[in-house]
């Protein structure tokens, strides 16, 4: 049996992930290969609380990763990666509402297509992120990307230079297609609130972006347009 692992980074918003994890739960209480792997970075709300309760209801299941600060988005997930038992990662953002499952769809594509790195969502259009050189270089949505675990390692995880938040998703996205595994995006039973899990990040997000895209470029010998 080839346990599938959900991991997910959230910062406060308790509320958000309250009703993030009882919408899992109630799809995969009854299946046992699904655990769910949650890094909580530096939450100061009731977030430590529900999760230690959590914990219990969920029967073991959930492994709780905690952090004293927040860490950032690519960190967290690494950890998460560290700390689960799966062959295949799941990386999914508390601001996703499953309305069906999508876990097995996920492992089908994955079993299909050996080495992808899928999502729910590919970027192929110039998103005002992705144009460089004169082309647009196609991503996956960072709030659902999925892979084996070989192939997590063989990527290396999400690069950390781009801490606190932005551009790790067309990063690996990026380091994926450099590598020959390919983009694979799926039509997957979830709905996501744009924005809710993102954090509130001091002196505004613009900064870390633009500093981001300027890593990216330098990463890839590119050149931004």
């Amino acid at each position: 049996m080839v346990i599938t692992s959900i991991i997910t980074p959230v910062w406060n918003r308790a509320d958000l992930t309250g009703a993030f994890l009882c919408h899992l739960w109630k799809l995969y209480e009854h299946r046992a290969e699904v655990e769910f792997v949650v890094v909580d970075n530096g939450s100061r709300d009731g977030t430590p609380a529900f999760l230690s309760a959590q914990r219990r209801h969920m029967h073991g299941r959930l492994v709780v990763v905690r952090n004293e600060e927040n860490r950032g988005f690519g960190p967290a997930n690494n950890q998460g990666a560290r700390a689960a038992k799966g062959g295949i990662f799941i990386f999914l953002s508390n601001d996703v509402t499953p309305t069906g499952d999508f876990v097995t769809p996920i492992c089908q594509a994955l079993d299909r297509e050996a080495g992808a790195l899928a999502g729910a969502q590919i970027l192929d259009w110039d998103t005002g992120w992705n144009r460089f050189n004169g082309d647009v270089i196609p991503y996956l949505a960072g709030w659902c990307l999925a892979c084996s675990r070989a192939t997590w390692l063989h990527l290396g995880g999400f690069d950390e230079r781009y801490t606190p938040c932005d551009y790790e998703d067309i990063d690996l996205s990026q380091a994926a297609r450099r590598k020959g595994h390919p983009l694979v995006a799926l039509d997957l039973p979830l709905r996501h609130a744009f924005g809710q899990s993102a954090a509130r990040l001091p002196g505004g997000r613009e900064k870390h972006t633009v500093r981001n895209r300027d890593r990216f470029v330098a990463k890839w010998g590119l050149y931004a347009q």
